[in-house]
């Protein structure tokens, strides 16, 4: 997928705008501040293939569920791995759904306040949707990758975040057909 070599490099597909600099001391620009938003699975395995690029364009931190087991395993010792609760449980009543969901949005303000992401990236893990609405809110940037599972249309977190994502990549062309403004760059996978 060409978004790869992209974000690295801010005179490609993503712009100035997604990936611009958001500070300046002088004439040296600051290295963004990059949160990846890590879902149990294949979300996690798409996005992993994009950190070492991430990497270049600033410091990267990581954000997962807490019942995420191979988050642990996947991200580096050396880096940051911040947790939150799933904003919704596949067995949760509607009381508990509402009840999981406020808790995971009161997690992940305090993982934008504490970490002051510019730039979060996500490829549409419920808790991604979650963490993409709150960073907008506080002034980040909004990079969505909608997974390669979505041949023919968007997730539910695809199209809760496409309205605040500043680049929104599709994985199939034919997924650009449902989601009008989205980049296809290739595949991941």
């Amino acid at each position: 997928m060409r978004i790869i070599g992209v974000i690295g490099n801010t005179r490609g597909t993503l712009g100035y705008r997604a990936l611009r600099p958001p500070e300046h001391r002088g004439n040296e620009a600051v290295a963004h501040r990059i949160l990846v938003v890590l879902g149990e699975g294949g979300h996690s395995a798409e996005l992993l293939r994009l950190v070492p690029e991430l990497r270049s364009a600033g410091d990267v931190t990581f954000l997962a569920t807490t019942n995420d087991v191979l988050a642990e395993a996947w991200v580096p010792e050396e880096d940051v791995l911040d947790r939150v609760r799933r904003p919704r449980h596949k067995e949760s009543t509607r009381v508990g759904t509402v009840a999981d969901l406020i808790r995971c949005v009161i997690g992940c303000f305090v993982v934008a306040w504490r970490r002051k992401p510019t730039v979060i990236v996500s490829s549409g893990p419920g808790v991604g949707a979650v963490m993409c609405w709150v960073g907008w809110l506080a002034g980040s940037r909004i990079v969505f990758v909608e997974t390669i599972a979505r041949v023919t249309g968007l997730s539910m977190a695809g199209r809760l975040t496409r309205p605040i994502a500043d680049r929104f990549f599709v994985q199939w062309p034919q997924a650009q057909d449902q989601a009008p403004g989205a980049i296809y760059a290739g595949q991941l996978m």
